[in-house]
């Protein structure tokens, strides 16, 4: 892995030209709605907040709660950056969020 510096330099580079948008920072919305909550919501913000600590991304993600997202029969709704994420189970939820994550903030997602 060349790591997160390599990556910083190359993007310009790389990128140039591409449609790919980088974030420097990024929000996330959990929907914490009735039906959202009932599903796990508060466990999905709990699992995700440990990723951003382990992943010392404090200073870049803002973990945001949001009332509806206008998903509620597929299960919790997250909002990364401005693609919507529905149907998010607690136990999946590092493994379904955590590419959209690392790829919107050009991290590599094995770091």
């Amino acid at each position: 892995s060349r790591g997160l510096a390599w990556v910083r330099r190359c993007l310009p580079r790389c990128w140039q030209g591409s449609r790919v948008r980088v974030n420097e920072q990024l929000d996330v919305y959990v929907c914490v709605g009735s039906s959202c909550h009932v599903r796990g919501s508060e466990r999905v913000i709990a699992h995700l907040q440990a990723l951003i600590e382990e992943k010392g991304l404090e200073g870049r993600v803002t973990l945001k709660g949001s009332f509806c997202l206008e998903n509620c029969s597929a299960g919790v709704s997250v909002k990364v950056g401005e693609k919507l994420v529905a149907g998010v189970q607690p136990d999946t939820a590092v493994s379904v969020l955590w590419p959209e994550i690392a790829g919107q903030l050009a991290v590599p997602a094995d770091v």
